[in-house]
């Protein structure tokens, strides 16, 4: 059931170097962007309003002067919900590079098999990308609840300030969409 145009002989030199031409490729490249940037944002939003809540959520139940960020937010804890959520996206952009370059060389787009290496740099690329993102967030969320404890600040303040950084994580998070889409293109 392949479509007739992945049925095709090689193309020519000539139509591969037009295709791998830079702006058809930018352009191919921008497409993407357009297509999975709002996607993957919108799971890393999703993501940023469930640590929201785990946070905010802890941060009521502590009853001590001191806040410890180790109470509040473990990065580790996070990363499996990044791989449900993120990872399946960055496959999908991946499968589409690796298609679109299997037919400007002229040959069928379903001829690019998920092998281990391929598979390996996904993995590897999606622990960089969990990892950053919830180290930022965690130093954010430390900085935020020691401000607010040195000067005294009451529970519903400090909560006040969790909720600020995980707003700037909201506004923030087509920027990381948009790395994540360049990095896996």
């Amino acid at each position: 059931d392949m479509p007739d145009g992945d049925m095709e002989e090689p193309r020519s030199r000539a139509f591969a170097r037009a295709h791998f031409a830079p702006r058809r490729a930018w352009s191919r490249l921008l497409k993407r962007e357009r297509t999975f940037s709002p996607r993957i944002q919108s799971s890393l939003i999703s993501i940023f309003a469930d640590q929201r809540d785990d946070v905010l959520s802890k941060l009521d139940g502590i009853r001590s002067a001191r806040i410890s960020i180790e109470d509040l937010f473990n990065p580790a804890a996070w990363s499996r919900l990044f791989r449900i959520r993120v990872e399946p996206l960055r496959r999908k952009i991946v499968l589409d590079v690796a298609a679109d370059t299997m037919l400007g060389l002229g040959m069928p787009a379903r001829t690019f098999v998920f092998n281990d290496a391929v598979v390996t740099q996904i993995a590897t690329q999606g622990a960089h990308l969990v990892s950053n993102v919830n180290a930022t967030t965690e130093k954010r969320l430390s900085k935020a609840i020691a401000e607010g404890q040195s000067l005294g600040e009451s529970g519903q303040s400090i909560a006040a300030r969790v909720r600020e950084v995980f707003k700037g994580r909201r506004a923030n998070a087509m920027t990381i969409a948009r790395t994540e889409v360049a990095k896996a293109s």
